[in-house]
């Protein structure tokens, strides 16, 4: 299976980092390939050209086109993030808006992705707690899949975490699950 691992955060060694690398360190040694895609800091969202809608069956942001090309081709996607300000990463909600390119005549009975039925995964780090903080994410996350017709395979919901050498030890056993739930090993 071919995995694209989407990381929101700008911190390359931080628990977001740390815990998608369990992730990846268990996919590989199942066998699939992984790609870890950072997130770039000057990630735009969506300038609203509607320029992909002239192309439906590619995507066709007027953008840039990398990440969605990427999406297509892999088996499975994740989304990892720290939590901000009840959401994702400025620069990983950019990749979401932008996601736009993917989607052709949504709440219509030819709603289409270029995505369909692929898996996706999240996972989100935080500082707080998951009630009334992190569950906002989960459910924008759960509305972007119906979106963009994907399937819902994994979430890890991380909270409290601090510095990544200070994260619990049962979140590498919890990291191992997620892998076994993306590519439908458990």
């Amino acid at each position: 299976m071919k995995i694209l691992a989407l990381h929101g955060s700008q911190r390359n060694k931080g628990n977001s980092a740390t815990i998608l690398n369990w992730v990846r360190e268990e996919l590989e040694a199942m066998g699939h390939k992984v790609e870890i895609e950072h997130v770039r800091p000057d990630y735009k969202g969506c300038q609203a050209c509607y320029n992909c809608k002239k192309y439906p069956d590619e995507p066709a942001c007027a953008v840039d086109n990398d990440i969605y090309y990427k999406m297509i081709d892999a088996d499975a996607i994740i989304f990892a993030t720290p939590l901000h300000c009840w959401s994702f990463s400025a620069p990983l909600k950019g990749v979401i808006d932008r996601s736009l390119c993917l989607v052709a005549d949504f709440m219509s009975p030819k709603h289409r992705s270029l995505v369909e039925g692929k898996n996706f995964g999240l996972i989100v780090t935080s500082a707080g707690p998951i009630k009334n903080n992190t569950e906002l994410t989960t459910t924008l996350f759960e509305r972007y899949l119906v979106w963009i017709k994907g399937v819902n395979a994994a979430e890890l919901l991380v909270p409290f975490c601090s510095e990544p050498e200070n994260l619990d030890p049962g979140i590498k056993e919890k990291a191992k699950e997620f892998a076994a739930k993306m590519t439908g090993s458990h």
